[in-house]
């Protein structure tokens, strides 16, 4: 299928960087986040599960290797001592900013054949199956 074979030669052009697809959707997620300036809630394992469409047990585990790598670091949430937030660290955003190429690449190159306006209306499509789908999805 088209999805297999995006995240097959994504994961062949990330293995340089050694980091997996999974790993670069969580490491991109904290960062966007980042960006935004987002609330503190936003970086909890929970959040990122949630926007990721993964359980938590899955990011717990992504979490866990990319923080050993010193790229994400967990620390205490200030308001509930049960919480960790989770953070990008410099060499993290290093390596983000790095692997980012990679994946626009390989989109560029997935859908090089298609007109703006089928492309447009694909991912307008696509959007509309991850909603449906997203519904009552409990994490």
């Amino acid at each position: 299928t088209a999805a297999r074979l995006i995240k097959w030669e994504c994961n062949n052009k990330l293995k340089e960087y050694d980091i997996t697809t999974a790993q670069r959707a969580v490491m991109k997620d904290i960062y966007t986040e980042k960006q935004k300036q987002a609330g503190v809630e936003r970086f909890i394992q929970l959040s990122i599960a949630q926007r990721l469409h993964s359980d938590r047990t899955t990011i717990s585990q992504i979490i866990d290797k990319l923080e050993e790598r010193k790229l994400l670091e967990r620390k205490k949430h200030p308001a509930d001592r049960r919480s960790y937030i989770v953070c990008i660290t410099k060499s993290g955003e290093e390596l983000i900013n790095k692997i980012e190429k990679v994946a626009e690449e390989v989109i560029s190159k997935a859908t090089k054949a298609l007109p703006k306006n089928e492309y447009d209306v694909m991912v307008k499509g696509l959007k509309m199956i991850i909603n449906n789908l997203s519904e009552n999805k409990s994490y």
